[in-house]
């Protein structure tokens, strides 16, 4: 018996909408007075910035499930959040045709490259039309044909909200390196290094990581508040809904076994996938400027198992434990790879789509805590490998 089909305990109906947004309020203030503290308490807030909103979001939708004010909430919410991520990928392509060498750091930029004005407005369109593309979900008869093909039911209010998040975010996350053959971040720093600025500081690398680590004192607990814990489920319904379970020493070994062999597969695909794409003239992922971004050659031992444990918890609870048993392999597997899409090119793209594709199995023949394993391990192995060298 797989642990999605664990029906929940019936809850009281009618739960007060007020005691929701009660709890997102408190939410928002927890927030703002971490980030006003600064220090520790800024980093763990800004840990909770990309998570608690969509906490937010799946307790509302509850809520909507039964009163007409929590539907609408819930839905301003959600199109508030795909209108932000679009924002932000408007910003790194502006970042990347923005003419530094002619750039005041004082003034927002007002040069653009040759064409780069003509580039963002296309991104923009690109953008616009991946929203509405996202919003598509709320019709019906798009969520029925779907349906067909994915374990969701089109009639719940709250399995609508969850297709068209993730919708509009996997079309959000391509449409600029559909739009302009380039990874916005990689363009963007790519730009800045070529007038002389750094886009990410080197020495600021372990200060990024220990908000990402932080996150995941948000991460846990919203992964169970968005299937349902305390308005549809209990701690054990919750858990067993996300897929977890208490990890053996079987399953660590397993799940390091396994991302080894992935680690050695993926060596042995790069060569075929950089094979192909320099014969086809296709632009591949800068392997230089990736280790830039994440600052690797900055991290300590302490750091790459930071950087591995932030990744495989986070992204396996939010993918593999919320999305894919509600919405299958394919359409969350999809939505994992476009979160990668602002800082790869199609190359790398590929690896990540066929990686989540190995842990999606992995979760549909057994559980979220093997996948976070082997995901860890995955990520672990990889950067101690950049950073011995190879």
């Amino acid at each position: 018996m797989h642990s999605s089909d664990i029906r929940p305990t019936p809850r009281p109906a009618g739960r007060p909408l007020r005691l929701v947004a009660l709890a997102v309020a408190g939410l928002v203030a927890i927030l703002f007075l971490g980030s006003s503290l600064g220090g520790i308490w800024g980093e763990l807030a800004a840990g909770g910035v990309t998570v608690a909103p969509f906490a937010a979001l799946a307790a509302l939708a509850y809520a909507g499930a039964e009163r007409r004010a929590g539907r609408a909430l819930t839905v301003g919410l959600l199109v508030a959040l795909a209108v932000s991520y679009a924002l932000v990928g408007l910003a790194l392509v502006v970042m990347a045709v923005v003419d530094h060498t002619a750039l005041d750091p004082q003034d927002f930029p007002t040069s653009f490259v040759p064409g780069g004005g003509a580039t963002l407005g296309l991104v923009a369109g690109a953008l616009s039309l991946a929203l509405v593309g996202g919003m598509l979900g709320f019709v019906p008869a798009v969520r029925r044909a779907l349906a067909r093909a994915q374990p969701f039911d089109p009639d719940s209010f709250v399995h609508t909200v969850a297709l068209v998040a993730v919708l509009a975010f996997t079309l959000v996350g391509f449409a600029p390196l559909l739009t302009t053959g380039e990874a916005p971040i990689l363009a963007a720093m790519r730009a800045a290094e070529a007038g002389g600025t750094a886009l990410f500081d080197p020495a600021a690398a372990e200060t990024l990581l220990n908000a990402d680590l932080l996150g995941l004192v948000w991460t846990v607990p919203c992964t169970f508040i968005a299937v349902g814990l305390g308005q549809h489920r209990n701690w054990r319904e919750a858990a067993a809904r996300l897929g977890l379970a208490r990890p053996t020493w079987g399953q660590l070994t397993l799940g390091m076994l396994i991302a080894a062999g992935l680690v050695g597969g993926v060596q042995l695909l790069s060569l075929g996938i950089d094979a192909v794409w320099g014969a086809a003239g296709w632009p591949r992922t800068d392997g230089a400027l990736v280790e830039r971004m994440f600052g690797i050659q900055e991290l300590t031992l302490g750091g790459a198992l930071a950087f591995a444990l932030a990744a495989g918890v986070g992204e396996e609870l939010a993918v593999r434990g919320v999305l894919q048993p509600r919405l299958g392999l394919l359409l969350s597997n999809l939505f994992f790879t476009a979160l990668h899409a602002f800082q790869y090119q199609w190359d790398s793209l590929l690896v990540v789509f066929l990686l989540g594709t190995v842990l999606g199995l992995i979760r549909r023949r057994t559980n979220t805590t093997l996948s976070i394993i082997v995901h860890f391990g995955y990520d672990l192995l990889l950067v101690l490998l950049v950073l011995a060298g190879w």
